[in-house]
């Protein structure tokens, strides 16, 4: 994946304080996103808890409408920068 990203020509983190951002935010995801999914199946059957993972970009969308000063989401998604 590293090397398509490098052919594309994207831009990878070049000092120390993005690169432990990134590690940072990686390791939320990975232990508080899949770790806690993980953790709530001991009690939730998997097919109640993959929908409820499956709808989380839908709550993402609808919570983004409700925010004020905030670029609208479009029928075809977020306009091109």
């Amino acid at each position: 994946m590293l090397i398509l990203a490098r052919a594309k020509g994207l831009n990878f983190p070049d000092n120390i304080k993005d690169i432990r951002k990134l590690s940072l935010v990686g390791l939320f995801l990975l232990f508080g996103g899949v770790g806690l999914v993980v953790w709530a199946q001991q009690w939730v059957h998997a097919g109640i808890a993959s929908l409820i993972i499956a709808v989380i970009p839908l709550y993402m969308a609808i919570i983004e409408l409700i925010l004020p000063n905030r670029e609208s989401l479009r029928l075809r998604g977020y306009p091109d920068r």
